[in-house]
């Protein structure tokens, strides 16, 4: 089955958003670690 470019795209973006927002949350888990 192909993939279109559309979907293949929209994936893409997909997981770039969800790097960015797991990154951003170690990120928090983080700073809190360190002031407690």
């Amino acid at each position: 089955m192909a993939i279109s470019e559309n979907s293949k795209n929209r994936l893409k973006q997909y997981l770039l958003q969800l790097k960015k927002r797991v990154i951003s949350c170690l990120l928090n888990l983080c700073m809190i670690q360190m002031t407690n």
